[in-house]
């Protein structure tokens, strides 16, 4: 379940115009490529009726106005409202923290947001 839960989320950030002209790519791989975003996810709960990922995102930019666009950007994709859900698979998904850092070395701003995703289990 957790690699259809992820397809749609990547699937629903890349249909995103405006994050795609801010990050060049977003992977699941981490990376030090200035202008990506890539991804992370980990199961947290499941009761077999619904189940919680943690899903997490970081963004490596050039410019910290960028870095937190990029982000502002995926949590426009992604976060869900009152009792409207993601899609059939996915109920809700809220923001459950983040953090940010410059890296002096490589002059390059991280940016990171942990979502927690809330989906129907299918056992």
């Amino acid at each position: 379940m957790l690699d259809v839960i992820i397809v749609q989320l990547v699937a629903k950030l890349n249909d995103n115009a405006n994050l795609k002209a801010m990050v060049n790519a977003i992977t699941p791989f981490k990376t030090m490529n200035v202008n990506t975003m890539y991804y992370k996810a980990l199961k947290l709960t499941s009761d077999k009726v619904t189940g919680q990922i943690r899903f997490e995102l970081t963004v490596i930019a050039d410019t910290y106005p960028k870095a937190i666009n990029a982000i502002t950007e995926a949590e426009r994709s992604l976060l869900t409202f009152g009792d409207i859900p993601f899609s059939d698979d996915i109920l809700t998904i809220t923001r459950n923290g983040g953090g940010s850092m410059e890296n002096l070395d490589t002059n390059t701003f991280h940016e990171t947001v942990y979502f927690i995703i809330t989906h129907k289990e299918r056992i």
